[in-house]
């Protein structure tokens, strides 16, 4: 009889700490998939930022700005 109680008992700490393990696992794997989709947002502002027509696009507004201030 105490060994079945050890062997109830074990399986339920290995039962728990197998789902401890894979909530866990979820965890991280969630916040992989925020990590990448932040990469991508700051990789596409990046190509926004180092494209030529985006360039001329803010100059062509900074100076508009400029001219706004002046008159």
């Amino acid at each position: 009889m105490i060994v079945l109680s050890f062997v109830l008992l074990s399986e339920a700490y290995l039962r728990r700490s197998q789902n401890c393990e894979f909530y866990k696992f979820r965890i991280c794997q969630a916040k992989q998939v925020r990590l990448k989709q932040q990469l991508w947002q700051k990789q596409l502002q990046l190509e926004f930022l180092i494209n030529p027509g985006s360039v001329s696009e803010a100059v062509e507004y900074n100076l508009g700005m400029n001219t706004d201030i002046k008159k």
